[in-house]
C-alpha cells in the first residue's frame, strides 16, 4: 500500500512538472511538450480538473480567459463555494487553481485544450515502475 501511495505521488509529480498550465491552456512556452490530444468544452457548464501546477487563477486560464465568465470552486474546509469573475475581482474570492482539484467552469463559447490522454498516464507509470522478471 506504501508504495502505491509513493507512486502515485511521483507520478502527480511527474504530470505536473512536464504537463504545465501553460501546457493545459494554451499559452506558449518553450518548455511545454507537444500535446497528446485536444480536447474541445462546449459552451455552457463544464466540470474541468486542474491538473496543472498550484498558480494564480489569472495566469492559469491564460488565452482562454475571453470565454470564461465564471469559474466556481466547492471549498472542503468551509463547504462554501469560491468563486471567480474574470475583471471582477471585488466579487471573487477564488484567485488560485490547485493541483487535483475540479473546478465547475461557465464557458461562453467552445474551447479547445491540449488534454492529458489515459495512455499519457500509463506510458509515464510504465517509465517510473521498474518491471518484475
Amino acid at each position: 500500500m506504501k508504495k502505491i501511495a509513493i507512486l502515485t505521488a511521483l507520478v502527480a509529480l511527474v504530470v505536473t512538472c512536464l504537463l504545465s498550465a501553460a501546457f493545459w491552456w494554451g499559452t506558449k512556452s518553450a518548455a511545454s511538450p507537444a500535446p497528446q490530444e485536444v480536447k474541445t468544452f462546449q459552451a455552457g457548464w463544464v466540470n474541468i480538473p486542474w491538473t496543472g501546477p498550484t498558480m494564480p487563477i489569472d495566469q492559469a486560464v491564460g488565452n482562454i480567459l475571453p470565454n470564461v465568465a465564471a469559474v466556481y470552486y466547492v471549498d472542503n474546509s468551509t463547504g462554501g463555494w469560491l468563486r471567480y469573475f474574470p475583471g471582477r475581482p471585488a466579487i471573487s474570492d477564488l484567485t488560485m487553481l490547485t493541483f487535483g482539484e475540479a473546478y465547475l467552469v461557465l464557458l461562453t463559447a467552445p474551447v479547445t485544450v491540449p488534454w492529458i490522454t489515459e495512455d499519457l498516464i500509463d506510458d509515464l507509470v510504465s517509465a517510473l515502475v521498474p518491471t518484475t522478471s
